[in-house]
């Protein structure tokens, strides 16, 4: 016999311990990849919702009034 029975079961071992950790590595990136998209999705609809409405002239000026009493501290 090429191989005795503890050789090919400590193998056997090996590789389903590999294997696990590949699964486990691709689940674990998968759900890194997935809650980035969450929470991409999450703040562009903050975000949208918050400026929805209003124009960037709109904004330019109300940036300018807000910045004029600012200054004169107001």
């Amino acid at each position: 016999m090429l191989f005795d029975k503890d050789q090919q079961s400590n193998a056997w071992e090996k590789l389903n311990f590999e294997s696990y950790n590949k699964q486990r590595s691709v689940y674990l990136a998968s759900a890194i990849i997935a809650s980035g998209l969450l929470f991409m999705l999450a703040s562009g609809v903050y975000i949208s919702s918050s400026v929805s409405g209003g124009s960037s002239l709109e904004m330019a000026i109300d940036k300018k009034v807000d910045d004029c009493w600012k200054e004169h501290k107001l």
